[in-house]
């Protein structure tokens, strides 16, 4: 069964920044539920990245190819006894991932031809992430990311 873009484009991402928190000893949260509360999702780990898809919309549709974005929320979120600035290096680790081509690339091996996303735009910062029930720090960017849709047999 085929998979749609904007899910293939969220899985990508979702991998990416998977590696990224093992490699800095964090965890990684795959679309949580929010509120985030941290101390009940692993007591031996106080910092996370995390991310979630919140839109997909349609631009428009011309011919057999639909124009769409995805927005990504990514995120990272901190415990520590420097919250803020443990939250923001993870935070900007997870921007710098969302620039790069490691998740496009994965993207582009499963779709046709000449049907990769573009890039990744940021599209606001929100400085303190007010979903977070916990003490500490948290910060939220959102991306959003153009991409065609092809339907099977349309």
């Amino acid at each position: 069964m085929p998979q749609s873009t904007a899910y293939l484009i969220g899985e990508a991402v979702g991998l990416e920044l998977a590696a990224l928190a093992k490699q800095q000893g964090v965890l990684h949260l795959d679309n949580p539920a929010l509120p985030l509360d941290l101390r009940n999702v692993d007591e031996k780990r106080d910092r996370a990245i995390f991310h979630l898809q919140t839109a997909d919309r349609l631009r428009g549709q011309p011919g057999q190819r639909d124009t769409r974005f995805v927005r990504i929320l990514v995120g990272a979120a901190a415990l520590t006894g420097n919250a803020r600035r443990d939250a923001d290096a993870l935070h900007f680790l997870a921007r710098v991932l969302m620039r790069q081509d490691a998740w496009r690339n994965r993207v582009r091996e499963q779709l046709e031809q000449g049907v990769a996303p573009g890039p990744a735009r940021e599209v606001e910062i929100e400085g303190q992430l007010t979903a977070i029930t916990t003490e500490g720090a948290g910060f939220i960017s959102a991306f959003e990311i153009d991409y065609q849709q092809t339907y099977p047999g349309a």
